[in-house]
């Protein structure tokens, strides 16, 4: 499954491939000053899922009906509360 990343966190693209994901960002498509409506049409097209912290973006991709992913805040605060649950079980 690849990944298709938005402009605010093309960061975790080397974090996502160590981890083994297959990974492709805006800027790597030379699409950096591209809108959202054009990357969502590149991962409709390219079977991508499409990962988003823009509200407006994520709202478009359900909108088209392809699969994404919203790093809102909700999402966050769950890992969190994930990585605590480990260090929790870890100190047991």
């Amino acid at each position: 499954m690849k990944l298709l990343l938005d402009h605010q966190i093309a960061g975790m693209a080397y974090l996502l491939r160590n981890l083994g994901r297959d990974v492709i960002t805006a800027s790597d498509l030379d699409m950096e000053k591209s809108i959202d409506d054009e990357l969502i049409e590149y991962a409709q097209k390219n079977n991508c899922v499409f990962v988003t912290e823009n509200n407006d973006a994520a709202n478009l991709a359900k909108l088209r009906g392809i699969d994404y992913i919203h790093l809102d805040i909700v999402l966050k605060a769950k890992a969190v509360d994930l990585e605590l649950k480990n260090k929790d079980e870890r100190e047991v």
